[in-house]
């Protein structure tokens, strides 16, 4: 159910800037859960797989990756590393 939520609040589509990826769909974590994030719908997006991958890999920070959203992009850590490389 939650995840019909977001990919519908989401319009089934990257919500990378600048991605318009319709496919291969994956909903994330704005705040890791391991960092007390939870699966409400308000801390979830939806990125490609490719997007999601970038994310998770690092690679983002060296890109200027970001999440379209009101609220923080991928929590405050991903903030603060960006910052620092």
């Amino acid at each position: 159910k939650t995840k019909r939520e977001v990919l519908a609040r989401a319009r089934h589509q990257c919500q990378r800037p600048g991605c318009k990826n319709t496919n291969y769909l994956e909903v994330h974590h704005k705040i890791q859960r391991s960092k007390g994030g939870t699966n409400d719908p308000s801390n979830l997006t939806v990125l490609c797989h490719t997007c999601h991958r970038l994310l998770h890999e690092k690679e983002a920070a060296h890109t200027g990756f970001f999440v379209k959203s009101p609220q923080i992009p991928y929590g405050s850590h991903f903030l603060a590393s960006v910052a620092s490389a």
